[in-house]
C-alpha cells in the first residue's frame, strides 16, 4: 500500500500478514509499512499466532537498532533519513 504523508505510515515488528496458523512467524526488528497495513498483519499475527504460539516456537525478543521514524519517501513508506519530520536533513 502507497502512502500521502509520513501519518500513512507505521513501524511494525509484523512485516507481512498471516493468512493461517502456518503462516506464523517470530516479530522481527521495527519495519516502515503502510499504517492501514500494519494493523491488519499485527491484528492476524494476534489472532492467528499470539505470544503463546511465539513462546512456544523460541521466539527470542530481536536486537535492534533504535528506528528512525517512518516518512513516506516517493509515495512508499520508508526509514526516515534523519529525525526530522518528513525524513528532510536538519538545517
Amino acid at each position: 500500500m502507497a502512502c500521502v504523508t509520513a501519518g500513512d505510515c507505521a513501524l511494525t515488528p509484523y512485516p507481512r500478514l498471516v493468512a493461517s496458523a502456518n503462516g506464523c512467524y517470530c516479530p522481527a526488528c521495527p519495519q516502515p509499512r503502510n499504517a492501514a497495513a500494519a494493523a491488519a498483519n499485527e491484528e492476524a499475527w494476534q489472532r492467528l499466532c499470539g505470544v503463546s504460539w511465539a513462546d512456544q516456537a523460541g521466539c527470542l525478543a530481536p536486537m535492534c537498532a533504535r528506528p528512525l521514524a517512518p516518512a513516506c519517501l516517493g509515495g512508499a513508506c520508508r526509514p526516515a533519513l534523519s529525525d526530522s519530520e518528513e525524513g528532510a536533513p536538519p538545517g
